[in-house]
């Protein structure tokens, strides 16, 4: 489940009632179709993440993951810290939480390492494959498959237990990730 797309109040037309009600329905409907977990990504701010973490947890018991992006400062768009996050993440009982999408691979370990001094709840990193261009209409993500591979020991040396990719990662990407961590490759710097 992802965020709403627009502010909530005081900032914009939606209310909390509504966006609660918003994340409530989705998650029922999803725990209704026999999901086994819910992952909440690519939220831009600790208060929609609340929101929606709330939201899940008034119709489902299923365990949750939280994934917030970043921007290459490794705060949210919204302008939440690493730590600010790990924080208010202690106390909601989630399986796992970190970062996702954001600006790429270096960015999201950044943001891994500095949860990782402050909690010992498992965290997740799904980054992207870097920021894409436009090209003949089209999005081109930079990050090779082999780049993203060797992104990913650094992102487990950070303190990632959970590993993945998000936008511009395909197949090959994955497969590149899993066959690194199958290697057991020490990370370089």
């Amino acid at each position: 489940m992802g965020p709403l797309g627009r502010e909530g109040s005081p900032l914009g037309p939606l209310d909390g009632a509504s966006g609660h009600h918003s994340f409530a329905e989705q998650a029922s409907v999803l725990a209704d179709a026999g999901v086994d977990l819910f992952m909440l990504e690519t939220f831009p701010s600790l208060a929609e993440m609340k929101l929606a973490l709330a939201a899940v947890r008034s119709v489902s018991a299923l365990p949750v993951v939280c994934e917030m992006t970043f921007t290459d400062e490794a705060l949210t768009p919204a302008g939440d810290t690493p730590e600010e996050i790990a924080a208010a993440m202690a106390g909601e009982n989630v399986a796992a939480f970190g970062g996702n999408c954001s600006v790429g691979p270096d960015v999201v370990r950044r943001v891994v390492e500095r949860m990782a001094q402050v909690t010992d709840i498992p965290l997740a990193a799904q980054p992207n494959a870097g920021l894409p261009r436009m090209i003949e209409g089209r999005a081109h993500y930079p990050a090779s498959p082999q780049y993203f591979a060797e992104s990913t020991q650094r992102l487990v040396a950070a303190g990632a237990r959970i590993v993945g990719g998000c936008c511009g990662t395909t197949p090959e990407h994955i497969a590149a990730m899993r066959a690194e961590l199958a290697a057991g490759v020490a990370p370089t710097a």
